[in-house]
C-alpha cells in the first residue's frame, strides 16, 4: 500500500521537474540566442535550476520518509505482534505444563497413599482368612490399574493439549512473521525506487545545469575582453594621478633630500600597483570557472607567484624608504608626515592576511583538488580583489589630498618669503 502511494507521490513529482526542466530549456534557448543578455539572467537561470533540483529532492525525500514511517510502524506493529504471540503461547505452554506437573505429582501422591493405605489394611487383615486377604490385594491390584489407567489417559490429552498449544502459537507466529518479511521487501522495493527516482532527476539536474553553465562560460569569454580593457584603462588613470600627484611634489621641492625622499616614495607605488593588476587578473579567470564546482588549474594561478614576488620588491622598498625617513634630516615636517602616514596605509595594505592566505593555500589546494578549499580560496581571492582595490583607491585619494593641500600651502609659503 505505502509502495504505491510512494510511486504515486514520485510520478507526481517526476511530472512537475520535467515541467520545469522544460521551462528552463525554453527560457535558456532563448537567452543563449540573445547576445545582450546579462550574466545575472544566466546566474537566475542557473539558480531556478538549482532551487528546483533542491526543492523536488527535498519532496521526494519527505514522500520516501512518509512511506518508510508507515512501513516501520508496520513492521514495529508486526515485532510487536510476534513478541506477544510468543509470549503469549509461552505462557499458555508453561500453564498447560504447570497443569501436567501438578497432576503427575497429585497422581504420585495418590499411588502411595493407596499403597499406604493398602499396607495398613493387609496388617490389620493378618489374623483374617487367606481368600479374603487375597480378595484384598485384587481389590487393591484393580484400584492401582485403574488409578494409572485414568492418570495415562489425562496424562496424553495434556501433552495433546501441549503439543496443539506449541503448534497453534508456531502457526500464529508464522503467520505474522511472514506480513513482517513482505513489509520488509516492500521497504526494501521502495528504497530501491526511490534510488533509481534520485539517479534520474540528478542526472537530468546535471545535464541541465552543464548547459547552463556552458551558456555562462561563453558569455562569460565575450566579456572578458570588455573586463580587461577597462582594468586597463583604469590602472592607466591610477598610474597617470598618481605619476601627476608625484611630479607636483617634486616641482615644489628645493632640497636635494626632500626630492630624494620623493623618488623612492614614487617607487613605493609600483609593486603595490602590479599587485592589483594581479589581483584583477586572478579574479577574472576565477570568474570564468562555476562558483559551485570550480575548475581551476595550476597555470590559471601563476599570478599568485607573481604576487609574491612584488610583495618581497615592496618589503626591500619600504624598508630603504624608512632608512631614508630615520637617518636624513628634514626641515619640512608635514612633508614627513605624509610620507610616513601614507607609507604605513600601503604597509598595512600590502600586509593583509588574505594576500599571504590566498598566495600560499589556493594553488596546494588545487594541486590537491580539495573543491572545498578550492571553493573558499577562489571566494577569498574575489573578495581581495575588490577590498585591495576599494583600499588602494582610498589610499591614493587621502594622498592625493593631502599632498594637494601641502603643495598649496608650499606655494603660498614661497610666494611670501619672495
Amino acid at each position: 500500500m505505502e509502495l504505491v502511494a510512494y510511486a504515486m507521490a514520485a510520478k507526481l513529482i517526476t511530472e512537475t521537474v520535467q515541467i520545469t526542466i522544460n521551462s528552463i530549456s525554453e527560457t535558456l534557448e532563448t537567452i543563449n540566442s540573445d547576445p545582450t543578455v546579462r550574466i545575472d539572467n544566466l546566474n537566475e537561470l542557473k539558480r531556478r535550476n538549482d532551487e528546483a533540483h533542491s526543492q523536488y529532492m527535498k519532496e521526494l525525500k519527505e514522500a520516501r520518509e512518509e512511506s518508510d514511517d508507515a512501513l516501520a510502524k508496520r513492521q514495529a506493529t508486526a515485532d510487536s505482534q510476534i513478541s506477544e504471540l510468543i509470549n503469549s503461547n509461552n505462557e499458555a505452554i508453561r500453564e498447560l505444563q504447570k497443569k501436567f506437573d501438578e497432576d503427575a505429582a497429585a497422581y504420585d501422591r495418590s499411588i502411595k497413599e493407596t499403597t499406604r493405605e493398602h499396607d495398613q489394611k493387609m496388617k490389620e487383615m493378618r489374623s483374617e482368612t487367606r481368600e479374603a486377604q487375597e480378595k484384598a490385594e485384587r481389590n487393591h491390584r484393580e484400584k492401582m490399574s485403574k488409578i494409572k489407567e485414568d492418570h495415562d489417559k489425562e496424562r496424553v490429552a495434556a501433552l495433546q493439549k501441549i503439543d496443539a498449544a506449541k503448534k497453534e502459537g508456531a502457526e500464529m507466529i508464522a503467520l505474522v512473521e511472514m506480513e513482517k518479511q513482505k513489509i520488509v521487501r516492500e521497504r526494501a522495493d521502495e528504497m530501491n525506487e526511490h534510488h533509481k527516482n534520485m539517479e534520474t532527476m540528478t542526472k537530468e539536474y546535471h545535464q541541465k545545469r552543464e548547459e547552463i553553465h556552458e551558456v555562462i562560460k561563453n558569455k562569460k569569454l565575450d566579456i572578458l575582453k570588455d573586463k580587461r580593457e577597462h582594468q586597463r584603462i583604469e590602472h592607466e588613470k591610477i598610474s597617470e594621478n598618481m605619476k601627476n600627484a608625484f611630479n607636483a611634489l617634486l616641482n615644489v621641492q628645493r632640497e636635494n633630500n626632500a626630492k630624494h625622499l620623493v623618488s623612492n616614495f614614487q617607487q613605493l607605488f609600483e609593486p603595490v600597483e602590479d599587485v592589483k593588476k594581479l589581483l584583477d587578473s586572478v579574479k577574472i579567470k576565477i570568474e570564468l570557472v562555476d562558483g559551485k564546482d570550480p575548475k581551476i588549474e595550476a597555470e590559471q594561478l601563476y599570478d599568485l607567484e607573481e604576487i609574491q614576488a612584488k610583495k618581497s620588491i615592496f618589503e626591500n622598498r619600504i624598508r630603504r624608504l624608512r632608512s631614508i625617513l630615520i637617518h636624513s634630516s628634514f626641515t619640512d615636517r608635514k612633508l614627513h608626515e605624509i610620507c610616513s602616514t601614507t607609507i604605513s596605509n600601503i604597509e598595512t595594505l600590502m600586509n593583509k592576511s588574505d594576500i599571504l592566505s590566498v598566495c600560499h593555500h589556493f594553488p596546494r589546494a588545487v594541486e590537491k583538488q580539495d573543491l572545498k578549499k578550492i571553493k573558499h580560496y577562489a571566494d577569498m581571492a574575489r573578495s581581495l580583489s575588490d577590498t585591495f582595490s576599494q583600499e588602494l583607491g582610498n589610499i591614493i585619494d587621502t594622498f592625493s589630498t593631502s599632498s594637494g593641500m601641502y603643495i598649496i600651502e608650499k606655494e603660498h609659503q614661497e610666494a611670501i618669503e619672495n
